[in-house]
């Protein structure tokens, strides 16, 4: 199944003897490297105004926000990491004993 932006190639020649084989190449057809550049270019040259002002404390309370944030799903991590791999891997023999 395609997107109607790609299309497909299917049957191409053999270089050397001719003979024809099938072959499946997607291309994007708006996926060009040159409109690429002309988009980027676009948006880079066009900057806007942000009025964004950022004070010097906030990178404290940003530190105070994400470190325990950061801390808490590193331990969770940890401590549900063995717990989980041997539940996927009784599930994954019991599917297993299922198809044999």
């Amino acid at each position: 199944m395609t997107c109607p932006w790609q299309f497909t190639i299917l049957e191409t020649m053999h270089p050397k003897s001719g003979t024809p084989f099938l072959k499946e190449k997607t291309a994007h057809r708006y996926s060009t490297p040159r409109r690429t550049v002309a988009l980027l270019a676009l948006i880079l040259g066009f900057p806007t105004n942000a009025f964004a002002y950022i004070d010097p404390n906030t990178g404290g309370y940003v530190f105070q926000v994400l470190f325990p944030l950061v801390s808490a799903v590193l331990a969770g991590y940890i401590f549900f990491r063995d717990k989980t791999k041997k539940f996927l891997g009784s599930i994954k023999t019991r599917i297993s004993s299922i198809f044999r």
